[in-house]
């Protein structure tokens, strides 16, 4: 199946969602960690981070990324959206939660 390709955001900025779950959590210690560090991992083939936020507080299991240019936060997006990560089907969009990365 053809992987759809997401709008190309505005700005360096996007959230991934269902990241992580309930279960995921309660699981493992450092599950935070785990996250930041496969997502750094996979945007380094896109272009970089140059800042990550894991939403340990939210219920949808929210995550932000922050690239260093448009071109890198689009190829992170159209990468990581639609792919599972622990059994959780991405989303990821361009976002406007600048707040969760300063």
């Amino acid at each position: 199946m053809a992987k759809m390709e997401v709008c190309a955001c505005s700005l360096s900025l996007y959230s991934l969602q269902f990241i992580f779950c309930f279960i995921f959590r309660e699981s493992k210690t450092s599950w935070d960690q785990e996250i930041r560090d496969d997502v750094i991992e996979e945007c380094s083939k896109h272009g970089g981070v140059l800042h990550i936020f894991v939403d340990k507080a939210s219920t949808q299991g929210n995550v932000y990324v922050k690239c260093p240019t448009i071109a890198a936060a689009v190829a992170s997006v159209n990468s990581l959206h639609g792919r599972y990560f622990g059994g959780m089907y991405l989303m990821a969009t361009g976002s406007g939660h600048t707040t969760k990365l300063l």
